[in-house]
């Protein structure tokens, strides 16, 4: 289901203490709305981003009433960081080249066509 994407790493952020303490892993939760935006149906991805969103703003509000501490040492969690962002950033970053390619792929073909109808239509005119 594409709710567990969605909702572990803000669970995981919920325990372990809040967005810094998890090195932003919630990051990750943008990927469903991506995902279902690119591959599914535009309209969907925007309820799931609006998910996103909320889960956001709930561990935003929730963040104070967190535990402060956890046992991860801080360069794990720097790591985690570089990690979290630099992956869910490179994913995002990927998926929308590949929808950028296939676009330019449709639009050559949509000329091709195009090309092909003006051709027929400036013989039929002859």
């Amino acid at each position: 289901s594409i709710s567990t994407p969605l909702l572990s790493p803000f669970i995981a952020t919920l325990l372990l203490g809040g967005f810094a303490d998890t090195g932003m892993s919630m990051i990750w939760c943008l990927l469903a709305p991506l995902l279902t935006l690119v591959a599914y149906k535009p309209r969907h991805g925007l309820y799931w981003f609006s998910a996103v969103l909320i889960l956001f703003v709930t561990a935003g509000l929730l963040q104070p009433y967190l535990r402060t501490s956890n046992n991860i040492p801080a360069a794990v969690i720097t790591a985690l960081y570089v990690i979290n962002i630099s992956g869910a950033g490179t994913f995002i970053v990927l998926t929308l080249y590949y929808y950028v390619w296939q676009n330019g792929i449709l639009m050559k073909l949509l000329r091709e066509e195009q090309e092909k109808a003006e051709d027929l239509l400036l013989n039929i005119q002859e």
